[in-house]
């Protein structure tokens, strides 16, 4: 939804950008962007990042959540494990920004992993823009900054993710049902998309 906001703001607003956004996205192709971006690659690009976690692009995993304990009962605080990610979403996207407006650190988290998975610094800024693209959206879920512990989950409820409920439209827990809009989309579009779509 935030990358089809941003494709309509700069379709009306700044048509060069999304043109120049829509260039560097074609520097990179592989089975997944194949499957799925098509015309609309500005929008359609914006779930590679979860599209390839589990076929190899596992390394950008925990750059999803930059998620802060919070506490959902009075379990004393030595009896929960509260982790803290360093590599995450907070510290990426500013990295994944100054790379895109012609920064680079080259020595930062994000230059250095997607440099690994890249085979050109123009494949890396196809993959960093779509990372972005993605990034943008997980910020506005509330649940990605998340991590409630209770006595019942000492470890955290992930975000939501192992926050369980009774299944309704393809969701049984508190992330998906967030993520579906409240089970407004719960149903995928098929991608690429059409116009219509």
């Amino acid at each position: 939804m935030t990358a089809r906001k941003a494709y309509e703001i700069l379709k009306t607003s700044n048509p060069s950008a999304l043109k120049k956004a829509e260039d560097i996205l074609t520097k990179f192709s592989d089975y997944s962007t194949q499957k799925h971006e098509s015309d609309y690659p500005f929008v359609e690009c914006v779930t590679w990042p979860d599209d390839i976690k589990r076929i190899g692009g596992g390394w950008q995993s925990s750059w999803h959540f930059d998620d802060q304990a919070i506490f959902g009962d009075n379990t004393p605080i030595d009896q929960l494990d509260v982790k803290v990610e360093l590599k995450n979403i907070s510290t990426v996207m500013p990295q994944l920004y100054n790379w895109l407006d012609g920064k680079p650190d080259t020595s930062s988290l994000a230059y250095t992993t997607v440099m690994k998975h890249s085979k050109s610094e123009d494949e890396g800024k196809a993959q960093a823009l779509r990372l972005l693209i993605h990034f943008y959206g997980d910020v506005h879920q509330p649940l990605h900054n998340a991590n409630r512990y209770t006595k019942d989950l000492p470890s955290g409820d992930r975000g939501g993710n192992d926050f369980l409920l009774k299944y309704h439209y393809t969701a049984n827990e508190l992330h998906a049902v967030w993520d579906t809009t409240v089970y407004t989309n719960h149903k995928s579009i098929k991608r690429p998309f059409s116009s219509d779509a």
